[in-house]
């Protein structure tokens, strides 16, 4: 397998052999992602439209992609992520969801909604989860691999132990002990906030 240095060079340099050579090699992973986020409210074909998506927006992007903020593996990731989310909000109708929230939240902190008091209180618990969200992240990646990428996997794929253990070629003990030590870690780190 080639690096993600190579691999950039060959997605610009030669773009049909690059985007051939990167499906070849994340193509299941894509899907796993992806299929993770829609199998619940679709079929099949709109999950490997999703895919072959996420695949077609990296070929679009190929000129800005730079691996010193991550791997190529880790930009498939959050594609992945963000196509299947908007093809989740459009298969279930939610699209407009976060504007109607932020409209009725609006109105409520100028008084033009019933909870007033209470439109402040929720913007404020949202922005406390997000900031512990990106400190948990944070935490998360500061384990080191292969630990991040356990807890990446079960907490966020929502893989199951014997997966991850065939995945990463480790023994399934092996991955139930590091992420009951890393889950200490985290609950450390984070002063028991999660």
């Amino acid at each position: 397998m080639i690096g993600d240095e190579e691999l950039i060079r060959l997605l610009r340099d030669e773009p049909e052999k690059g985007l051939a050579y990167m499906m070849d090699n994340y193509l299941g992973f894509v899907y796993t992602i992806v299929s993770g986020k829609l199998a619940a409210v679709t079929g099949r074909e709109d999950i490997e439209e999703c895919t072959s998506d996420v695949f077609y927006a990296v070929f679009q992007s190929r000129d800005s992609i730079d691996i010193a903020k991550g791997s190529i593996k880790a930009f498939l990731a959050v594609m992945a992520k963000r196509k299947a989310i908007d093809k989740f909000r459009r298969l279930t109708g939610q699209a407009n969801e976060p504007l109607r929230t932020a409209v009725s939240l609006e109105q409520e902190e100028i008084g033009q909604g019933p909870g007033q008091h209470t439109a402040a209180n929720q913007v404020e618990a949202a922005v406390t989860a997000r900031e512990t969200g990106q400190e948990l992240v944070r935490q998360i990646k500061a384990l080191g691999p292969p630990d991040s990428e356990i807890f990446i996997r079960k907490y966020y794929f929502g893989q199951s132990t014997r997966a991850i253990a065939q995945a990463l070629a480790i023994k399934e003990n092996t991955i139930d002990k590091k992420i009951s030590r890393g889950l200490d870690k985290l609950k450390l780190a984070l002063g028991g906030v999660w």
